[in-house]
């Protein structure tokens, strides 16, 4: 996982938000989405079209994403004030 965050925002920065488009993404709940790649995740945010918020880095081990990782995501958006 410690080369699959600076690779996302490599992407990001070549390619911007347009880059999400090309990615592995799925909606977790309201403005929180989720990539991934192989068993990691990565909780972000997009705010508008030029800033992008990596809330939470995890790796997947069942088939959903656990509670506890989705709750760490949706207390650090909301300590941002990224959602209500």
């Amino acid at each position: 996982m410690a080369l699959f965050l600076p690779l996302i925002e490599y992407i990001v920065i070549l390619h911007g938000i347009t880059a999400f488009q090309e990615l592995n993404t799925r909606q977790l709940r309201g403005k929180l989405y989720e990539i991934k790649y192989g068993d990691n995740r990565v909780m972000y945010v997009i705010k508008d079209n030029e800033n992008v918020y990596f809330l939470h880095a995890c790796q997947k081990q069942k088939g959903k994403a656990e509670k506890f990782e989705l709750e760490t995501a949706i207390r650090r958006a909301r300590e941002a004030s990224l959602i209500v």
